[in-house]
């Protein structure tokens, strides 16, 4: 966990790469568990793999709201990652144990598990090569640039001008004519 922290810390631009490896080595580990399930040393070798995989990604995945969003944006970014992660703590067990119900078998949560974070770490690799999730108009460790589909800040004098009472319709009045 501290290694990939560091690593992907002195590559800013390579953050969500670390993160897609993190889950793939975290999913690999949760069903190579479910292939040992029958030897003991074997299945704890790989849960614990799939453990590291998954602590792995936490310090990675903390940096996104932070660096994608500024002020009270990012506070509003973490409390909605923290109710859904709250959301999903409490609706998880039960999906576990449902499918264990129905299978007679732990396998299959463990499959779910490994399954959703692949998914995750798949459209997170997908983002990161669409450059999606990247500040518009910082500068990053590769000096490219993002452009900005909308101002950053407003530009009040020409607001005033135009005679519109708020940023927001003026912005929507020059997307209309545009």
């Amino acid at each position: 966990m501290i290694l990939v922290a560091r690593s992907s810390n002195r590559r800013n631009e390579e953050r969500r790469r670390h993160l897609a490896i993190a889950a793939v080595v975290a999913a690999a580990g949760f069903y190579a568990s479910t292939l040992h399930s029958g030897h003991l040393g074997l299945a704890l070798i790989t849960l614990s793999v799939g453990t590291a995989g998954v602590l792995s990604m936490m310090p990675v995945f903390w940096t996104y709201p932070s660096t994608v969003l500024t002020g009270t944006a990012a506070a509003a970014g973490i409390a909605m990652i923290n109710s859904i992660g709250n959301l999903a703590g409490f609706v998880s067990p039960s999906i576990i144990g449902w499918m264990k119900d129905v299978t007679h078998s732990t396998n299959a949560g463990l499959v779910a598990v490994a399954v959703a974070l692949l998914l995750g770490g798949a459209d997170d690799d997908a983002a990161r090569r669409r450059g999606i999730g990247v500040r518009c108009g910082v500068e990053t460790a590769s000096r490219v640039k993002p452009p900005c589909p909308i101002p950053l800040e407003p530009d009040f004098p020409s607001i005033l001008r135009s005679g519109h009472s708020s940023p927001r319709s003026a912005r929507s009045s020059a997307r209309a004519t545009s």
